[in-house]
C-alpha cells in the first residue's frame, strides 16, 4: 500500500483581471435587462399607485390624513392598466366611461403647494419637474354635459344617484354650485367662486354662502378655470343676468371631468378646481385594489368597476 501523499495541494490560481471584468459585464448585462424589462412593463403595461389622503373616501382608503407615514404605508394600492391607454390612443379601446376610477398626473394648475409632496422624486435629480399622481373618478366624458346643483351632480340632465358615496354615512356632499356664471348680452361677464389663503386657492361657490364673482378674464380665474369657461354650453343671445346661475359644461373631445368621491367641503381637489383633464394626462384605468389584502379584518382586495349609478349616462 502506498503511503498517502504529503504534498500539499497546489493553490488555485487567482482569477485573472479579464475574468473579473467578464463576470462584472455579465452582471451588468443582467441588471440592464432587468431594468429594461421593468421600464417596458411600467411604461406600457401596468403600474401601481398608492391612494393618499381622503379624497376617494369612502370607496378607497388613503390612510390617516394626520400622519404622512400612515398615508404612504396604510393607503390602498391600486393597479393601473397603462396598456389600456396605448390601446385607446391606437383607437382599439373605447374612451373612458363615466364612473371609472383612473390614475392621472398631477395637473399643472393644481392648487396644492408642490413643496408639500414629491420632494425626493427621481425626476428632480434629472432637472425635470416632479409630478405626482391623483386617483379620481371620471364623471363625464367627450360629448357629455355636466353641472353641479347644491351638491347634486347632473350629467346629460340626469341626476347621478350618489348613494355609492353616501351609503356608509361617512360622506355628505356639500351644497356646492358649479359652474356659476353671470352674463351680459349672451356673454359671460362674471364667474362665481371663492378664493382662500391670500386669494390664491379657489373653491366652488357654496349654497347659502356669500357669492363672490370675478371677471372671467382675471388671470387666476383663467389659470384654474380656463378650460371650463372655454367649454360652457351655448348661452342664448341677448341673455343678461345680474344673478349668478348654474350653467352646463360641454366636455370636448379628448377631455374628461373628474371628481373624488369625498364630496364634503374641501374633501377633494379635482375638476372643480383645476378644470377639465386632457386624456393624455390620464395614466390608465384603476382596475383593482391589490393591497392591503385585509382591512379591519375584512377582505380588501377587489375589482374596481363603475357604480350602477352611471349606467344611464353611457
Amino acid at each position: 500500500m502506498e503511503a498517502p501523499s504529503t504534498t500539499p495541494p497546489e493553490p488555485q490560481a487567482k482569477p485573472r483581471a479579464s475574468q473579473i471584468l467578464q463576470r462584472a459585464l455579465r452582471e451588468l448585462e443582467y441588471l440592464m435587462l432587468a431594468l429594461f424589462a421593468t421600464f417596458i412593463i411600467t411604461t406600457f403595461g401596468v403600474t401601481i399607485i398608492g391612494v393618499s389622503g381622503s379624497s376617494m373616501a369612502p370607496n378607497l382608503n388613503g390612510g390617516n390624513d394626520d400622519q404622512q407615514v400612515s398615508q404612504v404605508l396604510g393607503g390602498d394600492r391600486v393597479l393601473i392598466a397603462k396598456y389600456h391607454n396605448w390601446l385607446r390612443r391606437a383607437g382599439l379601446v373605447a374612451p373612458y366611461k363615466p364612473g371609472q376610477i383612473v390614475g392621472l398626473r398631477e395637473p399643472a394648475n393644481s392648487s396644492l403647494d408642490p413643496a408639500d409632496f414629491n420632494q425626493d422624486c427621481p425626476q428632480r435629480l434629472l432637472g425635470m419637474p416632479c409630478r405626482g399622481f391623483y386617483i379620481k373618478r371620471v364623471i363625464a366624458g367627450p360629448g357629455d354635459t355636466i353641472r353641479i346643483n347644491r351638491g347634486q351632480v347632473i350629467v346629460n340632465n340626469h341626476p347621478i344617484d350618489q348613494t355609492f358615496i353616501t351609503r356608509t354615512g361617512e360622506i355628505e356632499p356639500a351644497e356646492e354650485n358649479f359652474p356659476l356664471i353671470m352674463t351680459t348680452d349672451g356673454d359671460v361677464s362674471a364667474f362665481g367662486l371663492m378664493f382662500f389663503i391670500d386669494e390664491i386657492y379657489p373653491f366652488t361657490a357654496l349654497e347659502g354662502s356669500p357669492i363672490y364673482t370675478y371677471d372671467p378674464d382675471d388671470e387666476r380665474v383663467r389659470f384654474y378655470y380656463g378650460s371650463i369657461l372655454d367649454n360652457l354650453a351655448p348661452i342664448p343671445e341677448g341673455l343678461t343676468s345680474d344673478i349668478p346661475f348654474i350653467h352646463d359644461i360641454v366636455i370636448p373631445d379628448g377631455h374628461y371631468f373628474v371628481m373624488g368621491d369625498n364630496r364634503t367641503r374641501f374633501g377633494s381637489e379635482d375638476s372643480r378646481t383645476f378644470g377639465l383633464i386632457p386624456e393624455r394626462e390620464i395614466v390608465g384605468p384603476a382596475t383593482a385594489v391589490i393591497w392591503p389584502p385585509f382591512r379591519d379584518a375584512k377582505p380588501n382586495m377587489r375589482r374596481l368597476t363603475p357604480p350602477d349609478a352611471f349606467q344611464p349616462t353611457w
